[in-house]
């Protein structure tokens, strides 16, 4: 496929979804990301964000990411009293492979005891 009809294609797919906002939050943040300049049809740095009270949780959550492929950092959140576990990746800027990551992360999150954030784009700068 080319790259203006990729281009093409994930634009008019967002629009079918989106308005004023879609109530999807991950077309909502794709289609921010290309009004943004970002270019859908490539491949991109994504850190996944969960949050857990326990540290164990976190270890436990950081190793499952590691075993599908993602580059996994486990940390303390700002408040110091929760932990984090990212797990970083790249991936294209699908709306429907988000949405069905972020349902999944969910789920792997509240099987541990703790909270999916979501997802974002990492800079040159973050990385």
């Amino acid at each position: 496929m080319t790259r203006p009809l990729f281009l093409l294609l994930v634009l008019l797919s967002l629009s079918a979804c989106s308005g004023s906002g879609s109530g999807d939050p991950d077309v909502d943040r794709v289609q921010e990301l290309i009004e943004d300049g970002v270019d859908a049809s490539q491949t991109h740095t994504l850190r996944f964000s969960f949050l857990f009270a326990d540290e164990t949780a976190a270890k436990k959550v950081c190793k499952r990411l590691r075993t599908e492929g993602f580059t996994p950092q486990l940390g303390t959140a700002d408040d110091s009293r929760r932990f984090s576990c990212q797990g970083i990746k790249q991936f294209p800027l699908e709306p429907k492979l988000l949405r069905q990551l972020r349902l999944r992360f969910e789920v792997l999150a509240q099987n541990f005891g703790g909270e999916f954030k979501g997802w974002e784009l990492v800079t040159p700068a973050q990385s």
